[in-house]
């Protein structure tokens, strides 16, 4: 929002400084000029609402991948707790991640053998990682999310890898991108239709009995009456179009008054 909403104001600036520097160069088109600020507006709004709609599902994975550690992690903490022997804690995690326990900032023990052996140091895990809500780790080429806790002066650390997070909201975000421009793009040309129907072609009817008035055809009778504005314009037209005929048989009465007297 920060970003979109300056983004706009400052290309409605521009544009409309373009346009009133040319202004006695250019007449565009009523539709035209609508149908730019209109791609403008919605070009904004359109922004907004990905960008909001990407945040908010980036933090409902988040909380969804916390919570889940958090499920698993108390699981090992209780094992932890009744067994005593870390070697028989089942380190096993339900997704493309893995759990490992650390004591003295080494890995003792780990769903991947791999890790066996690792310092957490060389993982980047953070110093302070029980106060970390959820930090991430680069293993092997793959970013995970992990969370921590502490048992018997040991630390146990779930990982999910990121893209596996993340993946359902990637999916939704690539549906939402083509829903919301096919809704856009729906509205974009029901409100451009409806401004020609409703505005525009209007304007062309009164201007098509302007020019019979102007010809000389002063029986013409605007009656463009879709709504109130064009009611009063229709109204207003056709009061000027008869107080100039009246005003012209006086002239002409009183040419032949004149005439007569002559």
């Amino acid at each position: 929002i920060c970003i979109a909403v300056p983004a706009v104001a400052i290309g409605i600036y521009f544009l409309k400084k373009k346009e009133v520097e040319g202004l006695e160069i250019v007449q565009r088109p009523m539709r035209k000029h609508f149908q730019k600020w209109l791609s403008v507006v919605m070009a904004g709004g359109f922004v907004v609402t990905i960008f909001c709609s990407y945040i908010l599902q980036t933090i409902q994975a988040e909380n969804n991948a916390e919570e889940y550690l958090n499920a698993v992690l108390a699981r090992i903490e209780e094992e932890l707790e009744e067994k005593k022997d870390y070697h028989s804690v089942r380190l096993q995690i339900d997704t493309q991640g893995t759990l490992l326990l650390a004591e003295n900032g080494q890995i003792i023990s780990a769903g991947d053998e791999r890790l066996i052996g690792s310092s957490l140091k060389s993982l980047g895990v953070p110093a302070e990682c029980e106060k970390e809500d959820l930090f991430a780790v680069v293993w092997r080429g793959s970013t995970y999310l992990c969370k921590a806790v502490h048992s018997q002066n040991r630390t146990v650390i779930g990982m999910i890898l990121r893209d596996e997070i993340f993946e359902e909201r990637n999916e939704t975000a690539v549906i939402l991108l083509f829903v919301n421009l096919t809704i856009f793009a729906a509205i974009f040309l029901l409100i451009s239709k409806l401004l020609q129907d409703q505005v525009i072609n209007r304007i062309y009817h009164v201007n098509q009995s302007l020019s019979e008035i102007q010809s000389g055809n002063l029986d013409e009778l605007v009656e463009v009456r879709s709504n109130e504005e064009f009611s009063v314009l229709s109204d207003g037209i056709n009061a000027t179009v008869n107080a100039l005929k009246e005003t012209m048989e006086e002239v002409a009465a009183s040419m032949d008054q004149e005439m007569k007297f002559a």
